[in-house]
């Protein structure tokens, strides 16, 4: 869990929360959130779903916003395909948006795309020894129930399935 104050002139002044796992493995808990109530004009969740709530409760009235990396979208459409994964995915995100405080400006979820560049930096970083990815099991395609099982247990280190 980090926090940041960030000062833009005499007027302007906003606490930030945002919550990330460390070392992309384990499992994040809310329990070991503190939840320093009402303090922050932004949260950010990195972490874990199961922290969503916990993060909103950390909001001050009026806040800037929330926006998370951990939501539930492709888990849903895993678990319930394309129709009911939609209509699930749906109904998350209004419960969630009901959590808001009073006065919140903004609740998002964020989704990446890969950029080529990006993703050339990323293999030099990692040619270099200066970037990571833990991964936990790796295993051919016929196998791949091996890595599901790895994830369902929350193992740590990422699921490879090689083709």
């Amino acid at each position: 869990m980090g926090r940041a104050g960030d000062g833009g002139g005499e007027s302007f002044r906003s606490q930030v929360l945002s919550r990330s796992r460390r070392g992309g493995g384990g499992r994040s808990r809310t329990k070991s959130l503190r939840r320093p109530s009402g303090t922050f004009d932004a949260t950010l969740n990195f972490a874990a779903w199961d922290d969503e709530r916990a993060l909103l409760g950390c909001l001050r009235e009026r806040p800037t916003g929330h926006a998370t990396t951990v939501h539930p979208l492709l888990r849903n459409f895993d678990e319930y395909g394309w129709v009911g994964g939609a209509w699930r995915t749906m109904l998350d995100k209004r419960r969630i948006r009901a959590s808001l405080p009073k006065g919140a400006r903004r609740y998002a979820w964020v989704l990446f795309r890969p950029e080529t560049e990006a993703l050339a930096e990323m293999a030099r970083l990692v040619d270099e020894g200066r970037l990571a990815l833990p991964i936990g099991i790796r295993v051919a395609l016929p196998d791949g129930g091996e890595a599901f099982e790895h994830m369902r247990r929350r193992s740590p280190g990422r699921a490879l399935i090689i083709p």
